[in-house]
């Protein structure tokens, strides 16, 4: 004997937050990984920038580096803010694909940053074009870096609101869902 019609929809919709919701943990765990690998990248760029060499002067030592197969601040540094950007555009991806929806961080993924950022995580993952003159200029893009930071921020907020008040992001996303009005 089959289920009457609405315990077939209560079901449905149990399912569907608990589908969200564990969406939610594994967005808030790749955004905190996303955090630890940009305070590393900050703290190698340090050493980076506090050397005052030229442009020109720090990719050449990284290129003699690269030939030794060895380490160097510049090699650490990349690497953190490679994987960084990374794990920061699959958090986005996972967001869009999921349907997350908040304001600033859908008014932030609008911005032409997001393509440079997949661009970068393309390049990086698939080792298509290391290029250390443009990763230099990321490095030092201070636009760009900030526009990752506010969307950093912007995903932690609505994801804390999501971890903190589940039942009333629930409940609208069940009524954005289901088109039912009182949202």
């Amino acid at each position: 004997m089959s289920r009457p019609k609405i315990q077939r929809q209560v079901a449905a919709q149990v399912d569907k937050m608990q589908r969200k919701m564990m969406r939610v943990s594994a967005l808030s765990v790749s955004l905190i990984q996303s955090q630890v690998l940009f305070h590393e990248f900050e703290r190698a760029k340090l050493g980076i920038l506090g050397s005052y060499l030229p442009d020109e002067v720090l990719v050449q030592n990284h290129l003699t580096a690269v030939h030794r197969v060895e380490v160097d601040d510049y090699a650490r540094a990349d690497t953190f803010l490679s994987y960084f950007l990374g794990s920061l555009y699959a958090v986005t991806e996972k967001w869009r694909e999921w349907r997350f929806e908040d304001n600033e961080v859908d008014a932030l993924l609008a911005s032409p940053n997001l393509a440079a950022l997949a661009e970068h995580r393309h390049s990086i993952f698939h080792g298509d074009s290391m290029n250390e003159q443009s990763a230099l200029a990321l490095l030092r893009d201070d636009g760009m870096m900030q526009w990752c930071v506010d969307l950093m921020a912007a995903l932690k907020s609505s994801l804390l609101e999501w971890n903190t008040q589940p039942e009333t992001r629930m409940r609208r996303y069940l009524n954005e869902t289901y088109n039912e009005p009182g949202a």
